[in-house]
């Protein structure tokens, strides 16, 4: 079921939160930091975000966590992770997850033309779900 997520927008140019909007909504403790280039889905404790340099719009957006968690576990066999997903047409994405066989979190990077079909067909589904979420942030059509 998607989620509301308020839209805040960025009004200390100094910050180092180097994204222009981020969403956040009180029904999850994850953040979606959106701007031109790629968007970041974390825990907010993991990001650099400081409400002082934003200021919450009336915007609002949904966006599915349950279904992009259960597309990444389908894929992964992990429900915790963060994702960062390129504008680009290879749809590159970068999932960052602590399997069984790492010591720590490990980055995995999934685009269009990976060798493993599985990895590119989670590329290929995950894109419109954070592209509708930049379009969302940017008054995008």
């Amino acid at each position: 079921m998607p989620l509301q997520f308020q839209l805040y927008m960025q009004v200390n140019p100094g910050s180092v939160h180097d994204y222009l909007y981020v969403g956040v909504s009180r029904e999850t403790d994850r953040i979606i930091s959106i701007c031109a280039e790629h968007i970041w889905i974390t825990e907010r404790e993991d990001t650099l975000f400081h409400e002082a340099d934003y200021v919450p719009t009336s915007r609002y957006f949904s966006f599915d966590l349950s279904k992009l968690d259960d597309l990444v576990e389908a894929y992964t066999g992990y429900r915790e992770y963060k994702i960062m997903t390129h504008f680009s047409e290879e749809k590159h994405s970068v999932l960052t997850y602590h399997s069984a066989t790492n010591e720590c979190a490990k980055d995995y990077d999934i685009f269009c033309g990976y060798p493993d079909r599985r990895a590119e067909q989670l590329a290929e589904n995950i894109y419109p779900f954070m592209e509708a979420a930049k379009n969302a942030a940017l008054l995008v059509d």
